[in-house]
């Protein structure tokens, strides 16, 4: 088991992020670093967690080599996860430069920085990288296809899985290059509080809350398997102690139809985890956090 303390997040103000920082937060032996550029879907308070003693912030870009080289001097850091990157896929297709600049290029320049600091002696023995990624990277499935595994071959479908995809090659190469220190984790959909109002479960129901019609999605008949965002931080948190360099673990519920559900046998077999939220009480819970964010607008007004 490593011995972490000091976890360097990035975009630790955006949704997963943040539902991961709120995690760690409740156990007083970490200590949080969160770096972020406070894009249009991120939180510049990051509610219940800015004023704990182990938490610091920054804003910086993932792309300021001279910034998150201070701060990797500043501090002896055991491990980091990289959540940052543009998420929202529609905004990919319309516009795909930042992704290309955030998801390739900033995940290039931490590798990089990581590894020279490693070079040098200044991280620890334990130190990992644990590297956010996502299901997009395999593309999509037919009715009768298995589900996704470690193995599957990727298959990115528009500009934000591409950069995804890019991103995960680039960390493989570290590994099998430099022997970096790095896992990566590739998770089906997320949900829960603090979303970005963009994405599909927030915008419906605050679409309903508000007495709008509801968008649906081409035909209508797509399929998606979601995790609750807490659960999906408690199989990063397995990885930071327990995971082996170099591994690959996909991340979902099972808790939907096998055909489109991420196949976790992996992380449940090495490293003891499984979602526990069930959807119905995760969902609960998510619609409470915007029925309570939508009154707190209302009350802002009158």
């Amino acid at each position: 088991m490593r011995d972490i303390k000091t976890i360097l997040v990035t975009g630790g103000s955006g949704f997963i992020g943040w539902n991961f920082c709120n995690l760690i937060l409740s156990n007083t032996d970490y200590h949080i670093i969160n770096i972020d550029n406070l894009t249009y879907a991120s939180k510049d308070k990051v509610y219940y967690i800015q004023n704990k003693k182990n938490y610091k912030f920054f804003k910086t870009n993932i792309c300021n080599e001279l910034s998150i080289k201070e701060i990797f001097n500043q501090y002896k850091i055991d491990a980091v996860v990289h959540f940052a990157a543009e998420t929202h896929v529609d905004n990919s297709i319309q516009q795909s430069d930042q992704f290309i600049k955030t998801n390739i290029l900033g995940t290039h320049n931490l590798i990089k920085i990581c590894k020279d600091q490693i070079s040098q002696n200044k991280l620890t023995k334990d130190f990992v990288f644990v590297h956010i990624s996502t299901d997009e990277v395999f593309g999509h499935l037919n009715k009768k296809d298995p589900p996704f595994t470690e193995q599957t071959k990727y298959n990115p479908r528009n500009p934000y899985s591409a950069s995804k995809a890019a991103a995960d090659h680039l960390v493989r190469s570290f590994i099998s290059t430099y022997d970096f220190p790095a896992v990566i984790l590739n998770c089906c959909n997320n949900f829960g509080p603090f979303q970005h109002e963009e994405k599909l479960i927030p915008k419906v129901i605050n679409n309903i809350i508000n007495q709008k019609s509801i968008p649906i999605y081409g035909e209508g008949e797509q399929i998606r398997e979601w995790i609750y965002a807490e659960d999906f931080g408690k199989a990063i948190l397995k990885v930071l102690k327990h995971s082996n360099i170099g591994e690959s673990y996909n991340i979902g519920s099972g808790k939907h139809d096998f055909r489109y559900a991420m196949n976790s046998d992996k992380i449940k077999k090495h490293l003891n985890w499984k979602s526990e939220t069930p959807f119905k009480e995760a969902l609960d819970k998510t619609i409470d956090y915007y029925l309570n964010q939508n009154q707190s607008k209302k009350a802002a007004y009158l």
